[in-house]
């Protein structure tokens, strides 16, 4: 026979077990929770980085086809309208530089395949085309990054940049309507 000391001795004991699994359970749970959010934001971060790294490469090669056009025999009017389209997407491309480095993500500067070997024969209206669907691909990439990002400095980039990307499609909306009438 057992005596009552000893009985609620090794009650305590099973109590005090009972409660470490518990306890051993819950932190796994919690570690287990901890890991998937992790690569929840790992994704998300990548995510980020892809559509950054992507409207980066965007705005390069509307920054190329503006150079080209500028560089082509054109008119004044219409080098100036494109030389200004240049400047702004020069100005977005500096906002994804600081953005991108604050985040430490690496994005590209310059364009190694470079739209300059785009034939010298194509017509203004089609280079014109050319930028315009790019702006478009950059609208999309930065709503994107916009819609997929919590973190503040991607947030202020997209809306520091989206009113100038509209300004864009502004001012290309202009060239059409002011030098490709029909």
């Amino acid at each position: 026979r057992i005596s009552k000391k000893t009985h609620a001795v090794l009650i305590l004991i099973t109590i005090f077990t009972l409660y470490s699994c518990n306890y051993i359970v819950n932190k796994n749970d919690e570690r287990e929770q901890s890991s998937k959010n992790s690569v929840e934001r790992i994704n998300t971060n990548k995510e980020q980085a892809k559509l950054l790294v992507n409207t980066s490469k965007n705005v390069i090669e509307v920054i190329d086809i503006c150079e080209i056009v500028e560089n082509s025999k054109l008119e004044a009017s219409k080098r100036t309208i494109i030389s200004n389209l240049k400047i702004k997407h020069i100005k977005i491309l500096d906002e994804i530089k600081l953005a991108s480095s604050a985040i430490m993500v690496s994005v590209p500067y310059n364009n190694n395949n470079s739209t300059q070997k785009l034939d010298d024969q194509l017509v203004f209206e089609e280079r014109i085309e050319m930028i315009q669907s790019k702006v478009i691909k950059q609208r999309e990439l930065v709503n994107s990054l916009k819609n997929s990002s919590s973190n503040k400095i991607i947030l202020e980039l997209t809306d520091s940049i989206i009113p100038l990307i509209d300004t864009n499609l502004k001012s290309i909306h202009e060239i059409e309507t002011k030098f490709l009438t029909i």
